[in-house]
């Protein structure tokens, strides 16, 4: 538990990544729940509202520093169980920062612009092989406004392919 005050670089990380997907989201017009950190025991930090009564699940990391081409997450045995309990497609999302928590937002009060160095990047958790060790997310796949169409597109047609929707649905 924190106190308080001002946090460590680490959980100021943690905090930053689902709200930067946050921001992305309500850009694109999708609603977006975030788990509060200490409740983050179903290995989700947040939610995105993709269809009326569905929301898909997303699991969030912050990374200080840039990955070049792609990088990994060992899938921790806690997280291999939630999502393999999943009924929906979900999402893996890496959300880069500078190293230093100074470098993040920059506030123009000239412009009254407030600008964030950051980018986030995305791999679908589903389905996992079941000698699948780590998850890669590639750095050519961004995640911008456009993504949560995508994700809407992917969601339909599992729902569709699985009965849960009939085509002619919206």
């Amino acid at each position: 538990m924190s106190g308080p005050g001002p946090q460590g670089t680490d959980r100021r990380q943690a905090w930053f990544g689902p709200a930067y997907v946050a921001k992305i989201a309500a850009q694109a017009g999708y609603t977006w729940q975030a788990t509060a950190a200490e409740n983050d025991v179903h290995s989700f930090d947040g939610f995105v509202g993709i269809y009326p009564g569905t929301q898909l699940s997303v699991q969030v990391k912050c990374f200080r520093g840039r990955f070049k081409s792609s990088k990994a997450y060992r899938i921790h045995e806690a997280w291999r169980r939630n999502w393999e309990a999943l009924a929906q497609p979900a999402y893996f999302v890496v959300v880069e920062v500078p190293e230093s928590v100074s470098g993040w937002v920059d506030h123009d009060t000239a412009d009254r612009t407030t600008l964030e160095h950051a980018s986030a990047y995305w791999t679908r958790i589903d389905p996992l092989a079941a000698d699948q060790k780590s998850i890669k997310v590639q750095s050519q796949q961004r995640l911008t406004a456009e993504t949560f169409e995508v994700w809407r597109t992917q969601f339909m047609t599992f729902a569709v392919e699985h009965g849960l929707i009939s085509e002619e649905e919206p």
